[in-house]
């Protein structure tokens, strides 16, 4: 049953209406007090088929699954192919079922019914106490009714108000008759705040504040969707939210224009005439708004909230955007600017819950920025960069087509639109449950139901509600790049953010530095764990090694005067760090040779190379101390068949190729006019370009060729394995196969191999955008995204998905997930 409370999250504070109806329950006072969700059935088998037959249900083990059928084992063989009901109650901490039904002689012959424990009487009537291995049923009869549940208390209370001969339940028998499907869904709202609270400890029941008795859906299972639908209708004896929609007319949903895929979902409201809700706010409340910012509130037809982890932001649709903005001059004052965008405080921090509560309750928006026709209002700025980013990347619901396939099954206009995220509300759900629900909830496989959303719809006295969840078969195998995080540190960086494994998960943290020569080192989601101050700017990249061979990884890295190794904790690990009296020009080299973790890391400093063991013992049988020139880039190990080559070129046009003593093992006669790219491994040569645009390549017995690759000597290149990328002005070749870009300042082109597959990213830092693309040389889709260095890619969680890190804005971490 957890089921549905995954689907009402975002749902249950509109569901809270009475319905009418024309005929009566046979059940209805029978029913048992404390019933909190009522499944009506023609057809219980057949439901249960439904049920198997769904791809979210039936082919996936949800939440709950193995208590469900834990519980429900004593019905399996009931026969009961007629109206029936399926009740469930919290009983102190248990859940407890009850199934009611027609007394008929096909139930009886049930192999369970057969299994008759014990017979006894309680206030005048027979309850008889079946067994089944692990389960137990306790049934009796009434007017011919059969009730059977896995409570002794609960067969016992329907006895008891049987034979006080109270009336029928009128607030269920109201709705019951309403219910036009072959199965429906009946919520007892009071009852259902203990059993939310049972399963989801951590969660608010304040949304069920003033909520009538009962809701009614009736349910349509098929393989690939589940839908839910009815018609509501407000007590008008009572407060309730559907009254405040009365004599507006619904509105277009468009808040999925702005709505992040990492937002956790939103809630929107329509009205086409302020003074008419204001109204049935007022009569709602009974107190009337502060009354100020109503011309801002006119010029809106739809404003909502979209719910993210750490907070939310309120959004409003203008229908006038100049008159809007003119609306707001007096209250704000530009405070930064996000990409363009500007970023305004907000003085009237509580106009929002003034002026609409109950409907939106937040009261400290402290800031606000624009999109297009939207003005969106947070406390939090970087809410509001989130949403500007994700805007700008194309990374919103919107532009998702799984978002149109689940647009079939709504209407074009709503007064109320809810819009859950379920991957990102499943986390939710999984943090507020209790701790034997939160591991099932974290690991359940949606299967490619993307969506789930709930559409209210006023008209005239009554609501239509339709509730649907679907499964998207149109999913790209990367549907666009969504921001997951953005870290802010305390001054600009310096360098490239980067990933870093973190050897008891098997995760990504994420390592940095900033201006100040400060280290910080974040978890997976943004937490910082550390900041230790260094002597100096990295020089390169920081590089995993396990020094004391027990898969603990240290960070290795230089700078411009000492050789650093940290463990994961942020302390250096002794003997280290080593101290140099010259400048270090070049990133740590380090080889291991044999795969033994017996490293041997190599520091340049300027044309003095020296080896250094473990144990920051200097290496003394490395016999190249020093070049001619200055090594013009860190050196390299590379291994064909069986022996090793260190690369180390020079910038007099030297390159040496030596073996792991340091001497001579290829001579190589002609110097070269190198370009700044790299040397790497490829098609077993050691290869990288000249100055002039030439790919150059040395064997293994020193002969050299000269390739003409038609590259400008303006260009970058990466080779890893077999794969060569190449970026003369904007013309990305990766293998041969051209991409014309615009024209900017491209960065050297980065090969990933992930899962099975290649990935070429390239970042252009004049117009502040990251491209990826596969092997083929097409864009992934959703790319480019906003990005101002060269990335670093892994499976950052180990869910299967990717993530990247890279640079943001000066002093600003973005971590993108696709």
């Amino acid at each position: 049953m957890k089921k549905p409370l995954l689907i009402f999250l975002f749902i249950l504070p509109f569901l809270s209406c009475q319905q009418e109806t024309a005929s009566s329950s046979l059940f209805s006072k029978y029913l048992p007090p404390d019933a909190a969700i009522v499944l009506k059935s023609q057809d219980l088998k057949g439901f249960s088929k439904a049920i198997s037959e769904n791809s979210l249900f039936g082919k996936t083990d949800f939440p709950m699954r193995s208590v469900i059928k834990k519980e429900l084992s004593g019905l399996h063989n009931l026969n009961a192919n007629d109206e029936n009901l399926l009740c469930f109650s919290i009983i102190g901490r248990d859940v407890v079922f009850t199934f009611i039904t027609q007394n008929k002689p096909d139930l009886l012959s049930s192999d369970f019914l057969n299994k008759l424990e014990e017979s006894f009487q309680y206030d005048g009537q027979t309850i008889k106490k079946y067994n089944s291995e692990n389960s137990v049923l306790y049934a009796t009869v009434l007017d011919n009714i059969f009730i059977g549940s896995d409570s002794k208390l609960i067969v016992e209370n329907v006895i008891r108000l049987y034979n006080l001969g109270l009336e029928q339940n009128q607030a269920f028998e109201k709705i019951y008759g309403a219910a036009n499907g072959k199965a429906s869904l009946f919520i007892q709202n009071e009852n259902f705040k203990s059993f939310y609270r049972h399963f989801f400890p951590e969660g608010n029941t304040s949304f069920l504040k003033d909520f009538t008795n009962w809701t009614d859906l009736d349910i349509s299972l098929e393989e690939n969707s589940i839908n839910f639908n009815g018609i509501l209708s407000p007590n008008p004896e009572s407060k309730n939210s559907l009254s405040l929609f009365k004599g507006l007319q619904p509105q277009k949903t468009e808040l999925t224009q702005i709505c992040p895929l990492n937002a956790t979902g939103f809630f929107s409201f329509g009205y086409d005439d302020y003074s008419i809700l204001k109204e049935n706010l007022r009569l709602y409340r009974k107190k009337s708004s502060s009354g100020k910012l109503e011309s801002l509130f006119a010029k809106a037809n739809e404003i909502g909230v979209i719910y993210f982890p750490e907070g939310k932001a309120v959004a409003l649709n203008s229908s006038n955007v100049e008159k809007t903005e003119s609306s707001l001059l007096t209250f704000r004052k530009k405070v930064d600017e996000f990409r363009g965008n500007p970023i305004y405080s907000f003085s009237e921090k509580d106009a929002f819950s003034s002026a609409f509560s109950p409907l939106i309750t937040s009261n400290k928006l402290k800031f606000y920025a624009r999109l297009d026709h939207f003005f969106i209002f947070s406390e939090n700025r970087k809410i509001l960069e989130n949403i500007i980013a994700n805007h700008q990347n194309g990374s919103v619901v919107s532009q998702q087509k799984y978002y149109d396939e689940i647009r079939k099954n709504l209407t074009d206009e709503s007064s109320i639109f809810i819009l859950g995220n379920n991957e990102n509300l499943k986390k939710y759900l999984a943090k507020i449950s209790n701790g034997d629900l939160e591991k099932e909830i974290g690991s359940f496989n949606l299967n490619n139901y993307k969506l789930s959303a709930l559409q209210l719809v006023h008209d005239e006295g009554f609501t239509h509600i339709n509730i649907t969840v679907e499964k998207a078969f149109e999913v790209a195998e990367h549907s666009g790049a969504a921001q997951l995080l953005s870290i802010e540190l305390e001054n600009a960086l310096v360098g490239n953010p980067q990933f870093f494994e973190y050897w008891r998960t098997g995760e990504q943290n994420i390592v940095a530095q900033d201006n100040r020569n400060i280290l910080y080192l974040y978890d997976n989601l943004g937490k910082l764990l550390w900041k230790m101050p260094l002597d100096g700017k990295i020089v390169g990249k920081i590089k995993p090694v396990d020094l004391y061979k027990n898969t603990r990884l240290q960070m290795a890295f230089v700078t411009s005067k000492k050789f650093y190794v940290l463990g994961i904790d942020g302390k250096d690990v002794s003997p280290f760090p080593l101290k140099f009296d010259s400048p270090i020009t070049q990133p740590l080299a380090i080889f291991d040779y044999a795969g033994s973790r017996d490293y041997r890391f190599l520091v340049v400093q300027d044309n003095i190379v020296s080896m250094w063991d473990n144990q920051a013992k200097r290496v003394m049988g490395f016999q190249f101390n020093k070049s001619n020139s200055s090594v013009a880039e860190s050196p390299k190990h590379f291994r064909i068949g069986s022996k090793d080559y260190i690369v180390i070129p020079e910038i007099s046009g030297k390159l040496n190729i030596l073996d792991r003593q340091g001497t001579n093992r290829v001579s190589v006669k002609k110097s070269f006019h190198f370009s700044e790219n790299q040397w790497f491994l490829y098609q077993e040569k050691f290869t990288s370009t000249n100055a002039d645009g030439d790919l150059v390549q040395v064997g293994e017995k020193g002969n050299v060729s000269v390739k003409k690759l038609g590259l400008s000597k303006n260009h970058q290149i990466w080779i890893d394995s077999a794969v060569l990328a190449s970026i003369p002005e904007n013309i990305l070749t990766i293998d041969g196969k051209n991409v014309e870009l615009d024209y900017g300042m491209y960065s050297v082109p980065k090969i990933f191999h992930l899962n099975n597959k290649i990935y070429v990213s390239i970042t252009d830092s004049q117009a502040h955008k990251v491209y990826l693309f596969n092997a083929d040389g097409k864009l992934l889709p959703g790319f480019p995204v906003y990005g101002n260095s060269t990335i670093d890619m892994r499976n950052m969680d180990n869910k299967g998905k990717l993530e990247f890190v890279v640079k943001g804005e000066e002093d600003s971490i973005l971590v993108y997930g696709f």
